[in-house]
């Protein structure tokens, strides 16, 4: 999510130092807060080495191998070998062992619907690639996709599913678009935790929390709660995005101090740090926003899916946050029966499900991938046919093709940017090529 100008600096920083930069990332999530998009031209113009094959999402093999270990049906060194073999072999394998008995074969089946997750894989490549609709369509079939009317009712089904979620309270999550509904969803689930007696609420401090864009709040905090870090600090051991959780609130010698346990051991190695109240660069981290989540893994995640955060890269990041289970809920009294972004006539709101699955699937296909001004370089060849006039439009085709021929060629679809970007350079040049010949009939017309 680095952006061209800070890219561009890095770049200079590193070639200063005489030192080698490798850039990590995928164009196709969350694109930079600051302007240009310049991890993905770099990757089209000189290449890139890739991971093809998403690795989150995955089936859990577990529970059925403990089952059937424990009944006697596969030995201990059996289920540990199947552990060690490729995925795809160790579903093989256990079906095969499974379908000789009608038990067995029973508990296979109630096993891999609840457990088998190569669907989810497949949803968040159809999201990647803009199939939103097909993606919408598998996660509904599975009960993962909740269109509620109303903003009121959406949260409160989210969040009580989120609070029926038996999984470990840092191994889940809840996503949202906006700072506001992000403190909405974790005021709602903080409240809850206190009522159940999961956060001591009485052993808490009032505490002044300080915005990306350096507002304040006062929020309070207390034993167990969840809280994710803003800020980079090092003599604190904590980085911008680590999670973690408020063990105790302790008394120092001049400040009390939050004993927060790192979900994730910091550069130190060390998963227990003291924060002091007026560090202040922390929230509440039961909801997330889709950015703070990205890079982050859970086994469960549910998410607020504003229709006017929802683009393709919004949609890939959120929907693909979990190992093994993501569930989507959208407030269907706001979508609308077309995409207002698209310029067309304005129809009545979707009234039956399949249609409130076409709306949110018209925003969630839409790609806002930034551009750069590389994006926008014409080729010789154009340039010279729009000023002599003597070229076809055959000369764009050819400025772009000998463009791939040396090196820059894409990779899958020519993505929508791109498209606007060859239409934009056959305006330029019919424009030229039009004014050309208004100038050499204007010159027939004065002879």
């Amino acid at each position: 999510m680095v952006g061209s100008r800070e890219f561009g600096l890095l770049q200079e920083a590193v070639r200063a130092a005489g030192g080698k930069l490798v850039a990590v990332g995928d164009p196709k999530q969350l694109q930079p807060i600051d302007a240009g998009g310049i991890f993905r031209a770099l990757i089209e113009r000189h290449g890139k080495a890739e991971i093809s094959n998403i690795q989150r999402q995955r089936t859990d093999f577990e529970p059925l191998l403990n089952w059937l270990s424990e009944r006697g049906s596969i030995s201990k060194a059996r289920a540990r070998a199947l552990h060690g073999v490729p995925e795809s072999a160790r579903l093989q394998a256990i079906e095969a062992l499974c379908v000789a008995d009608a038990k067995l074969g029973r508990a296979f089946d109630r096993w891999r619907a609840r457990f088998d997750f190569e669907w989810l894989r497949e949803a968040v490549e159809l999201f990647a690639t803009g199939e939103a609709k097909a993606a919408l369509q598998m996660l509904d079939e599975r009960g993962k996709l909740k269109l509620i009317s109303g903003h009121t009712a959406t949260v409160e089904a989210l969040i009580s599913d989120w609070s029926a979620d038996k999984t470990p309270i840092e191994r889940k999550t809840m996503i949202a678009g906006t700072r506001a509904e992000v403190a909405e969803l974790n005021g709602k689930a903080r409240a809850l935790l206190i009522d159940k007696g999961l956060v001591r609420d009485t052993e808490g401090l009032e505490i002044e929390i300080v915005h990306r864009d350096e507002t304040t709040d006062i929020k309070r905090f207390a034993p167990r709660d969840r809280i994710v870090f803003t800020k980079n600090d090092k003599t604190l051991g904590v980085t911008n995005g680590c999670a973690g959780t408020i063990r105790a609130i302790e008394q120092a010698a001049f400040t009390r101090l939050l004993r927060v346990e790192l979900d994730d051991a910091n550069e130190l190695g060390e998963r227990i740090v003291m924060i002091p109240p007026s560090f202040g660069h922390f929230d509440l981290g039961y909801c997330l926003t889709n950015h703070k989540s990205q890079g982050r893994t859970f086994d469960s995640a549910y998410t607020l899916a504003n229709p006017s955060m929802c683009d393709r890269e919004w949609t890939y990041v959120a929907a693909s946050r979990s190992r093994f289970s993501t569930t989507l809920y959208s407030n269907q009294g706001v979508l609308q029966a077309v995409d207002l972004e698209g310029h067309q006539e304005q129809r009545e709101k979707p009234t039956g499900r399949e249609a409130a699955i076409d709306a949110l699937a018209l925003r969630m296909r839409r790609s806002r991938a930034k551009g750069t001004t590389l994006d926008y370089e014409d080729g010789p060849d154009i340039r010279r046919a729009a000023h002599d006039g003597t070229a076809s439009l055959d000369a764009l085709g050819d400025s772009r093709r000998k463009s791939a021929q040396g090196g820059n060629r894409l990779s899958g679809k020519e993505t929508k940017s791109q498209a606007r970007l060859s239409v934009s350079a056959a305006v330029r040049f019919l424009s030229s090529l039009a004014q050309h010949k208004s100038r050499q009939a204007g010159a027939e017309r004065h002879r």
